[in-house]
């Protein structure tokens, strides 16, 4: 084969690997907003307050974070400061805001 033609290939496979990871990227975060949206702001709130994972129902404590499949936790701070918040990097309740924060929401 041609140096061209096998340059061309290796392109084309980097470029559909790159869309592929930010369509999953992209789908990660709309489900990890659902899952913020869907939990009763109460239930945010006293889980702020206490830690207590008991607060969070069972089916939506965790959410893809890349390979990884994280526990919903405090944020600590987000590209603006230091926040009040409770969910993942991506899809969290902003307490102090009243108002949930998520990709493309």
């Amino acid at each position: 084969m041609n140096l061209g033609v096998i340059s061309g290939l290796i392109i084309l496979a980097f470029f559909v690997s790159y869309l592929l990871g930010v369509g999953i990227f992209m789908y990660q975060r709309d489900v990890a907003y659902a899952k913020i949206t869907a939990i009763p702001k109460k239930n945010l709130i006293e889980f702020y307050e206490t830690r207590d994972i008991e607060n969070i129902p069972k089916d939506k404590r965790r959410a893809w974070t890349g390979v990884l499949y994280r526990k919903i936790g405090v944020v600590p701070k987000n590209h603006s400061g230091v926040i009040k918040a409770v969910g993942w990097h991506f899809a969290y309740y902003d307490i102090e805001n009243d108002a949930f924060w998520g990709a493309y929401h």
